[in-house]
C-alpha cells in the first residue's frame, strides 16, 4: 500500500489530493463557507434597518378576562369595538392614522386587549359563545367587526396587527 492511502473494504481513498478536483472543491467551499460565517456575524452599525422594540408587557394581566360570563365578554367586547372604530373614525384615511402614533399605539393596545378578550372568554365559555342570547348579540358584534375590517382595522389580528 502506498503512503497516503487508505484501505476500507469497497474503498480505496487516496488521502494525498493534492490538485484533485475533489480537493479543489473542499478549500472552495471551506473558504466559502468561511467567509459567509465572517460576513453574517458582523455587527454592521451602518445599517438602516429598524429594529424592532422589544415586547412591551400588556397592562392587564392574562387573566384579567378569565371569570368573565358570556355576557361581561360581549359588554366588554362592543366597548372594545366601539372605541377601536371611535379611534379609526377620528381620520379621515388610514394612512392620518398611521401618521399619529398615539392613535396608532392606542388600536395597538387595543387590538391586544381583544385577543386577550377572545382568547380567555373563549376557554371559559367556549360554546355560549356562539349561542345568540339576549346578552350575546353575535350580529350587532359581528355588525362592528366588519365594519372595523373595511375601515382597514383588522382588530382579529391581536398584537401583529400592521398599520
Amino acid at each position: 500500500m502506498k503512503r497516503g492511502s487508505f484501505y476500507y473494504p469497497f474503498f480505496n481513498l487516496n488521502l494525498s489530493m493534492n490538485n484533485s478536483l475533489l480537493y479543489r472543491l473542499g478549500v472552495f467551499i471551506l473558504i466559502t463557507f468561511s467567509i459567509f460565517q465572517i460576513n453574517c456575524g458582523k455587527n454592521n452599525k451602518n445599517d438602516n434597518t429598524k429594529t424592532r422594540p422589544p415586547k412591551t408587557e400588556l397592562t392587564l394581566p392574562a387573566n384579567y378576562y378569565a371569570n368573565f360570563d358570556e355576557c361581561d365578554c360581549h359588554k366588554e367586547a362592543m366597548k372594545i369595538l366601539d372605541t377601536t372604530i371611535k379611534t379609526r373614525t377620528a381620520f379621515k384615511s388610514l394612512d392620518e392614522l398611521k401618521k399619529n402614533k398615539e392613535s396608532k399605539k392606542e388600536i395597538k393596545d387595543l387590538a391586544k386587549t381583544w385577543q386577550l378578550l377572545t382568547k380567555n372568554c373563549f376557554q371559559k365559555n367556549f360554546a355560549k359563545m356562539f349561542e345568540p342570547s339576549d346578552c350575546n348579540d353575535l350580529k350587532s358584534l359581528e355588525k362592528k367587526k366588519r365594519k372595523l375590517y373595511d375601515l382597514g382595522i383588522q382588530i382579529d389580528q391581536g398584537e401583529s396587527i400592521r398599520l
